[in-house]
């Protein structure tokens, strides 16, 4: 059922002032039921989470790592055959960003889109060599390593392309592809459509963008890696889950559960409480993000031990594990072009909203 109030907020901090054409939010409190409103579009509508799929990858390979059929010390050597300098890449190091891997890189150019300008990524067109394949691909990412410290307690450096890697490695470990196993994980209904494998997706999802030579991005992946990486048969971990505001509060309450060691949580104790380990430099742990002082988007009343992640289309989630309290903000605010930041000044007012409304 449409929350009044909730709606209200999507629609006075979010479509109205021109930050996306369309919102769903989802807000939950342990004292009270889930509330969920909307602006601009259908409170089941699913999203491209683009970054809020790390998340999800991230809880794929742990639930291969609870059955046995992987481990976080895997590397990318071992799992994909790779004979490059990132080779020697721990699996929790890349859903960490302690890899050494850089944060991009155009993977399906030749050049790496290296003459891009500084800023927002741009749409870089693919370039006249063709549709690279996925070896190709994968090739690409794990020759960008840096010469910088790695392991779990090194500074990080947000990586898609590390993300990139660890996708194709769980993919691998768990012998079907990721898509189907962020929808074990996590819930997902609509994970694997950027796939386009279910029908009338296109009339449901909402649009991210329009780009001259993609047109009007619809029912397929936002992020160009991703979208030529599905393209090539593989499954890229940093972006390409699409999910409901309802799913994704599903896939944090369940996490949660799995911290407070409730019997029927997807995840033991001991591992979910790996996933969110404080670590000793940095914001990022093995999945999630956490609130960095001062410099949040979250507002003014989450909690210190919060976690979640931010995606790049303007969607997002946060769980503060201390309050028992969980919001889910997503919105298209790409449509109909990347250039619109407003996002950044909405969202921690969007929180401070939510938490205004009490339980």
């Amino acid at each position: 059922m449409r929350d009044g109030a909730i709606s209200s907020i999507a629609a006075r901090l979010l479509v109205e002032p021109g930050v996306a054409p369309a919102a769903v939010i989802a807000w939950w409190r342990e004292a009270g039921p889930a509330r969920v409103g909307a602006a601009g579009a259908a409170l089941d509508a699913p999203f491209d989470l683009a970054s809020v799929t790390k998340p999800a990858t991230a809880l794929a390979a742990a639930r291969l790592i609870q059955r046995g059929a992987a481990s976080f010390e895997a590397t990318v050597g071992d799992v994909l055959g790779l004979d490059a300098e990132a080779s020697r890449a721990r699996l929790d190091e890349l859903l960490s960003h302690r890899a050494g891997l850089p944060a991009w890189g155009a993977l399906y150019r030749a050049d790496l889109g290296r003459a891009r300008a500084d800023g927002p990524i741009p749409a870089l067109p693919p370039d006249a060599s063709g549709p690279p394949t996925l070896s190709e691909m994968l090739a690409r990412a794990a020759s960008r390593i840096e010469p910088r410290p790695t392991g779990l307690d090194a500074e990080p450096m947000y990586s898609d392309l590390g993300y990139v890697l660890a996708g194709a490695m769980i993919a691998r470990l768990g012998g079907r592809p990721l898509a189907e196993q962020w929808r074990e994980a996590c819930g997902l209904r609509d994970a694997a459509t950027m796939r386009r494998e279910v029908e009338g997706f296109d009339a449901r999802v909402l649009p991210t963008e329009v780009v001259g030579w993609r047109g009007e991005v619809r029912g397929v992946v936002h992020d160009e890696n991703a979208y030529f990486l599905e393209r090539a048969g593989g499954d890229p971990g940093h972006a390409g889950a699409f999910g409901a505001a309802l799913e994704v509060l599903a896939m944090a309450r369940g996490f949660l559960a799995a911290l407070d060691g409730e019997r029927d949580a997807p995840l033991d104790r001991a591992l979910a409480a790996r996933l969110v380990e404080p670590r000793a430099r940095g914001s990022h742990r093995i999945g999630w993000d956490s609130i960095t002082p001062g410099a949040t988007s979250t507002g003014r009343h989450f909690g210190p031990r919060t976690f979640g992640h931010l995606g790049f289309t303007g969607t997002s989630v946060w769980c503060d594990p201390d309050a028992r309290a969980i919001a889910v903000v997503l919105t298209n605010r790409t449509y109909p072009s990347r250039d619109n930041a407003k996002i950044r000044e909405a969202r921690p007012r969007v929180h401070d909203a939510l938490w205004e409304l009490g339980a």
